[in-house]
């Protein structure tokens, strides 16, 4: 991880994430799940594929005839750390934090809102 942080100057560990076989048994069978499925996403993530995965849980609850309600939000800009808030380690971690400030900010203050949304709602 050092190397990686010195070289790409972001915890930047998508390239070791992004090649891994994965097996049917280590996939989380979402559709098994007995309530409503909220998932969040990062196209700008760089520590795994997020945004990859969740369109794959998505696709994989419309073909499985998923009851219950979901959704999967996806944010262009935020990085791995999808919080409501973040701190400066986050922004020396990931370079997008510290590049796309404000659009990260706004991203963040939607995710709150859907958060609450979701909980307030659909939870209800």
């Amino acid at each position: 991880m050092p190397k990686i942080l010195i070289k790409e100057k972001e915890l930047h560990l998508i390239t070791n994430n992004r090649e891994k076989t994965v097996k049917e048994e280590n996939i989380i069978p979402v559709e098994k799940i007995n309530g409503p499925v909220l998932l969040i996403s990062a196209v700008n993530d760089k520590v795994w594929p997020s945004y990859e995965s969740g369109l794959y849980l998505e696709k994989r609850l419309q073909e499985k005839g998923f009851e219950k309600p979901f959704k999967h939000i996806v944010y262009p800009t935020m990085s791995h750390a999808m919080l409501t808030d973040i701190n400066w380690i986050y922004r020396l971690a990931f370079k997008t934090e510290r590049q796309n400030k404000r659009q990260c900010a706004v991203e963040r203050k939607q995710l709150g809102n859907e958060l609450l949304n979701w909980v307030n709602v659909v939870w209800e």
